[in-house]
């Protein structure tokens, strides 16, 4: 399902790390975390390139957003999105398996899947929200399993001398591996 994002203009030296932080004052005091149905969104993070937790990110570099997923009861055709907006709610760029049927997962309850979304931030300075979601079916119902919005933050970084930019293509990828099977589960060839 993952298509390969084009990063050759992302800045990919990382000698410092120095210029990366987490920043808690920016965490989002607005996040609302809708009622679980059938999985519980968990974990959710940015990390740079050597897997730190960072929120004050470097413009043309690339970072994983990511959330763990843990399914307490079977869920069929799941998929996994995130959305990145504006702290006014402006949606500038989302990215899903939701459009790929052949690429949903099947949820097991009491496995947990970590979900990882790269992304090069191509962000003009100021702090963005992001938002994670998790959407299944159960029974007759396509319906959201979990759905967190403005789960994260964080801030796009000033380039010094940076008069500006304007970045209209902003690709992601969706890494999905294998998900931790909980010992009472069993094998993972049970999962059917």
């Amino acid at each position: 399902m993952t298509q390969k994002t084009n990063l050759d203009s992302a800045d990919n030296s990382y000698n410092a790390y120095l210029d990366e932080w987490q920043e808690d004052r920016i965490l989002p005091q607005s996040k609302v975390d809708y009622a679980p149905r059938g999985a519980i969104i968990s974990n959710v993070r940015i990390e740079n390139a050597i897997g730190q937790r960072v929120n004050s990110l470097r413009l043309n570099r690339q970072y994983r957003y990511r959330y763990d997923v843990e399914f307490t009861e079977d869920c069929y055709e799941v998929s996994f999105g995130m959305l990145i907006k504006t702290t006014t709610g402006l949606e500038l760029a989302g990215a899903t398996n939701e459009i790929d049927p052949k690429s949903y997962s099947f949820g097991k309850a009491g496995t947990k899947q970590e979900v990882i979304f790269l992304f090069c931030n191509r962000f003009l300075p100021s702090v963005y929200f992001m938002n994670a979601g998790v959407v299944g079916r159960i029974g007759d119902d396509r319906v959201y399993l979990h759905r967190i919005l403005d789960a994260y933050s964080f801030r796009s970084q000033a380039e010094p001398h940076q008069l500006g930019n304007v970045y209209f293509n902003i690709e992601a990828d969706l890494l999905l591996p294998a998900p931790f099977i909980n010992a009472a589960v069993g094998r993972l060839s049970d999962l059917g």
